[in-house]
C-alpha cells in the first residue's frame, strides 16, 4: 500500500507535456480554422434574397445556428488554448523549482 506522502505525489514528465501542449495547440488552431470558416457562412440577407420568401424562417434560424455554432468553436478554441498555456508555464515553474532545488541540495552536499 502506497504512504500517504507518496500518493500525494505529482509527477511531471517534460516530454509528455510537450507532447500533450503541442496537440493542444494544433486542436485550437483547427477549432479557429473552423469558427472562421463558418463565419464564412453567408448572412440571413444573402440567404434570404437566395432563397425566397418562402425559405426566409430557415434562412433566420440557420444563421442563428450558425452564429451558435462559430462562438462555440472560438470558444472552444479559446479554452483549449488557454490550457495549454497553463500546462507549460506550470511545467515551466516546476522545472525552475527542481532545477534550483538541485542546486541548492548541491551546494549543500558541498559544505559538508
Amino acid at each position: 500500500m502506497q504512504s500517504e506522502t507518496q500518493s500525494n505525489r505529482l509527477g511531471l514528465d517534460p516530454t509528455a507535456v510537450a507532447i500533450y501542449t503541442a496537440a493542444m495547440d494544433r486542436v485550437a488552431a483547427e477549432l479557429d480554422s473552423a469558427a472562421q470558416l463558418v463565419d464564412a457562412i453567408p448572412a440571413t440577407d444573402q440567404l434570404t434574397a437566395d432563397l425566397g420568401l418562402l425559405g426566409r424562417g430557415f434562412a433566420t434560424e440557420f444563421a442563428a445556428a450558425v452564429t451558435s455554432h462559430a462562438g462555440a468553436l472560438s470558444m472552444g478554441a479559446r479554452l483549449v488554448s488557454e490550457y495549454g498555456r497553463v500546462l507549460r508555464d506550470y511545467s515551466g515553474v516546476a522545472e525552475t523549482i527542481d532545477r534550483d532545488t538541485a542546486e541548492a541540495i548541491t551546494r549543500k552536499a558541498a559544505t559538508l
